[in-house]
């Protein structure tokens, strides 16, 4: 879920989910014009959907990709490193 103060003028994109993976993406107004949030949540046991994600970030000029993507790495405070902790 993505919160957005009322001050804000956003706009909602899309909500998408996969097996135990959700995305959800808005669209912020800004003086410069449009930014794009995708955020996601991925399940441990779920493969990062690359093609997916790809798609979607290049349709707009700026964004920002954020979520839970449960990536560990020992920098981070984990007792162990994982894929998408180290890529």
């Amino acid at each position: 879920i993505t919160l957005v103060r009322s001050l804000l003028r956003a706009h909602h994109i899309e909500d998408h989910e996969e097996g135990r993976t959700e995305f959800q993406i808005i669209a912020l107004e800004t003086t410069q014009g449009l930014l794009h949030i995708l955020n996601t949540y991925i399940h441990p046991e779920e493969r990062l959907p690359l093609q997916w994600i790809t798609r979607r970030t290049i349709l707009a000029e700026a964004q920002i990709l954020i979520g839970d993507f449960n990536a560990r790495h020992t920098r981070w405070g984990n007792t162990r490193n994982n894929q998408r902790g180290i890529h």
